[in-house]
Order: structure tokens, then C-alpha cells, then sequence
């Protein structure tokens, strides 16, 4: 069960060319995306929930990348 929640929208780095969308299946919201897009150091990834089309809450937390 989802809770209502319509969409996670995650983003890298406040870029919003680097946008994704996790998805919902078999109860579980999962996400993934290749860190050899981002230079080594120190990102941000913040998640966005959405109720319908309403946004709920925004988090962020910081992230190192060593590839």
C-alpha cells in the first residue's frame, strides 16, 4: 500500500536535468541511477512526495560520489 502517495520525485544536485522518478512496485518504492554521470565529491539528492498532484513534503540529504 502506497499511503496515497502518487509520486517520489528525486533529484540530483537541485538540477532538473537530472530528475527521476521512483517507481511503486509490489509495495516498495525503489530508485536508481548511475553515479558515473556526477563528478567525484560531494551531491545532494532530495526527494519529493506527491498526493495527486499535490507536493507534501521535500527532504534532501547529502551524498559522496567516488567512482
Amino acid at each position: 500500500y502506497s499511503g496515497g502517495v502518487s509520486l517520489i520525485k528525486v533529484i540530483i544536485d537541485d538540477d532538473s536535468q537530472k530528475e527521476y522518478a521512483a517507481t511503486f512496485t509490489n509495495g516498495t518504492w525503489s530508485l536508481s541511477f548511475d553515479t558515473t554521470t556526477l563528478a567525484n565529491g560531494i551531491h545532494e539528492i532530495a526527494a519529493e512526495i506527491y498526493l495527486g498532484s499535490d507536493k507534501m513534503e521535500r527532504g534532501a540529504i547529502n551524498f559522496v560520489v567516488n567512482n
